[in-house]
């Protein structure tokens, strides 16, 4: 495991199921400078699924976030993260939806989703491939605009930058796919070998530059 104090464009692809994934580990204590920046194309979308792999026993006095997405219009055109009692919410288009689904931070390693469609506004969060919450009536006929920047580990208030230590995330986090879509086999997906990535982010093809984070390989079927 190697540390990084600059930043690091690094690629990854073609992994197959039997293949290690790159982990990323940000550091305690909560820091603006530990982040990573996804170099993703993104459409707009009208819906959208983003799932990825995390654990962390931080609790904080406020809200760690584990993706961030923003534009020049919208600092939160979307956000996956919890508040500090360990609770799931997201953001979509600047509303928030909270949620009754905890216990992300007991230390175990969790597959975590949220899925939305514009449509009817359906939206579910998904723990470890299985649906946990859901409800109808969220950010209907809205779009999340297309190019703007993902950010891993903090909360943009500014595109790509604008961070508050306090909202950083501390903790493992892998296997971040997004798709601009909510018609995703999530239990396939949560499997340990989901060498299947999404179509806006591809964990195993995206560009990732990292800031002060370390990096680990790990096979995805012996995390715990």
């Amino acid at each position: 495991m190697r540390f990084l104090t600059a930043s690091v464009l690094l690629l990854s692809a073609g992994l197959s199921i039997s293949d290690k994934t790159t982990i990323l580990r940000l550091p305690s204590p909560q820091t603006t400078k530990s982040y990573v920046k996804l170099q993703a194309a993104t459409p707009a979308m009208t819906a959208l699924t983003a799932c990825l792999r995390a654990k962390t026993a931080f609790t904080g006095n406020g809200s760690s976030h584990f993706l961030s997405y923003a534009v020049g219009s919208m600092d939160n055109a979307f956000l996956f993260a919890y508040n500090g009692n360990g609770v799931i919410y997201s953001l979509v288009f600047n509303a928030i939806k909270d949620t009754s689904v905890s216990k992300v931070h007991d230390g175990a390693w969790h597959h975590w989703c949220f899925s939305w469609n514009s449509r009817g506004g359906k939206w579910t969060v998904y723990k470890d491939g299985m649906p946990a919450a859901a409800g109808t009536g969220f950010q209907t006929d809205k779009t999340i605009p297309t190019n703007g920047v993902w950010i891993v580990g903090q909360d943009q208030d500014t595109v790509g930058g604008g961070f508050d230590a306090t909202q950083a995330y501390v903790g493992d986090i892998t296997s971040i796919n997004v798709w601009n879509t909510d018609n995703i086999d999530v239990a396939a997906v949560a499997n340990c070998g989901d060498n299947f990535g999404g179509n806006v982010i591809s964990w195993y093809d995206v560009s990732k530059e990292i800031h002060e984070v370390s990096t680990y390989r790990e096979d995805l079927c012996k995390l715990k």
